[in-house]
């Protein structure tokens, strides 16, 4: 987890940094203080100023104590400057700790203020993950004429399926947005330095049908740099979601074939769960294994329900050993379609049922030893196999020592262990023994029935309905042997009058 600070001296900036925005993380008064700490034990300090954190922390007026004056810290020539000190510091002390999951697809910009002997500006330094996590190495790039002030730090535009790529030595930046998005009348969101200007601006509508040049001037006006940007429109070519999970050997390596391409796929959601700033879901284009993916959904905002057919376009990522699609466009297609077929599961599940629907049977519940309920809330045994229950899409469960039940969900990876998650009501369904079937005595047809139901065999005229975790949820009259249950959702009840009980399926 990155640290996130409160007050501000060097702002660091992600450009290509997974699962986020630019993200702005300001220094606490200890992390500057080891960069002067580290600087000071590299060479005298020249300064007329201390040169110490104490004496310009938390205020702006202050900055003038960071003297970037060339000799300031010339001893031995050690650096040139303070700025080419600092640069060094930030690379081995303030990134490693705040970016310890970094990898080589990162790109990190510093910027921050400083005094050149007349008065105080802002400059910028850009670095890259040289060695990925868990021991990140990073070094600042090498820019055109040594400047970092004219960059393009970030790029954006609305319907872009992919992150910029920003390539700060050859001054380009390519970038794809989704399928029939008209290339000639595009408004990119750019950042560049603090009091640079950019032509054409930000936010001005652009034509990308050709290669596109932006020109970024420094706040000092001495550096002008001209970027070239490309558009692309991705193609529209529908993948399965069975060629992005499918591996041949998930226990030596189970990434993605497709890892770090952008697919699109289309099929039915099985289970959606709103988070916070995000959306998360389950998609299933066919039964059956390697067939279904899940989804982390941080920009689109749409709503999903279990049964809505979308189109999702985004980029194939593994986060914590599990393979997913990141999305940047969802289009429903449709609603209320049948789910796919569960999958019956009896052993242990392995890495072809992550993401799909599958169903145990005959299973007895009971409450997890982990006293952490966020990570599984109760065990589903039978047999001697154990399957973890996740209580993430739906945790409104109720059960009974020593009943049997038939539960369904989608298979999550987390916290190490492969986890069923319950989508609804419908997907824990308390299983009738043996002697309450001899205890039946009156029959209901049509079984299945999406209205009426004939009651054969009733001595009452009043039945109750119950939902499959014995909680009532109708009361209904009989009339003619009949009873309507019209209003009910899809899923299975009972009808229980004078301790004789039914079941049926309302579709």
């Amino acid at each position: 987890m990155k640290r996130f600070f409160t007050l501000l001296f060097i702002a660091l900036v992600v450009v290509q940094f997974a699962k986020a925005e630019i993200t702005t993380i300001n220094m606490e008064k200890a992390d500057f203080q080891a960069i002067v700490d580290y600087v000071n034990e590299q060479g005298l300090n020249q300064s007329e100023y201390p040169e110490d954190a104490e004496s310009y922390y938390g205020a702006s007026a202050n900055y003038t104590n960071f003297d970037f004056r060339e000799g300031s810290y010339n001893v031995g020539g050690t650096f040139a400057s303070w700025d080419e000190a600092a640069k060094e510091a930030i690379a081995m002390i303030v990134l490693p700790l705040n970016f310890s999951e970094a990898t080589t697809a990162d790109s990190i910009a510093a910027f921050f203020k400083y005094y050149d002997g007349t008065s105080t500006k802002t400059d910028y330094f850009i670095f890259e993950c040289t060695t990925a996590a868990p021991d990140p190495v990073f070094a600042a790039i090498a820019t055109p004429n040594g400047s970092y002030k004219a960059e393009v730090i970030s790029f954006e535009l609305a319907d872009q399926v992919t992150d910029a790529v920003i390539d700060f030595a050859a001054q380009t930046i390519e970038i794809m947005v989704a399928p029939g998005t008209d290339p000639s009348a595009l408004a990119p969101t750019i950042v560049i330095p603090e009091g640079a200007t950019i032509d054409p601006a930000s936010g001005a509508t652009v034509d990308f049908s050709a290669p596109v040049t932006f020109t970024v001037t420094a706040e000092d006006v001495s550096i002008s740099k001209a970027w070239i940007a490309t558009v692309s429109v991705m193609e529209e070519a529908l993948t399965s979601i069975y060629d992005i999970q499918y591996v041949t050997d998930p226990a030596a390596n189970d990434t993605s074939l497709l890892y770090e391409e952008t697919v699109i796929v289309q099929g039915i959601v099985t289970g959606f769960g709103t988070f916070g700033s995000y959306n998360k879901y389950y998609v299933q284009d066919a039964d059956g294994a390697w067939n279904g993916i899940y989804v982390y959904d941080g920009s689109t905002g749409v709503v999903l329900e279990a049964g809505d057919e979308i189109k999702l376009t985004g980029k194939v990522a593994e986060y914590y050993g599990v393979s997913e699609i990141d999305a940047s466009k969802v289009e429903i297609l449709s609603s209320r379609n049948d789910l796919p077929t569960p999958t019956l599961v009896t052993a242990p599940i392995t890495e072809e049922l992550e993401g799909i629907l599958i169903k145990v049977e005959g299973v007895t519940l009971s409450l997890d030893g982990d006293t952490d309920d966020s990570k599984a809330f109760m065990l589903a045994s039978k047999d001697g196999v154990e399957f973890k229950i996740f209580g993430e899409l739906f945790d409104a469960v109720t059960f009974e020592e020593g009943k049997s039940y038939n539960l369904s969900g989608v298979v999550a990876y987390t916290y190490d262990n492969y986890r069923i998650c319950p989508t609804g009501p419908n997907d824990i369904e308390i299983v009738t023994s043996v002697n309450d079937i001899e205890k039946e005595t009156f029959a209901v047809y049509p079984n299945p029935t999406k209205a009426f139901l004939t009651i054969s065999g009733l001595t009452s005229d009043v039945v109750n309905i119950k939902n499959i975790i014995g909680q009532t949820v109708a009361i209904k009259t009989v009339e003619n042997n009949q009873i309507n249950v019209s209003e009910l959702n899809n899923g299975v009840y009972f009808i229980e009058s004078n301790n004789k009980i039914a079941r049926f399926t309302k579709q």
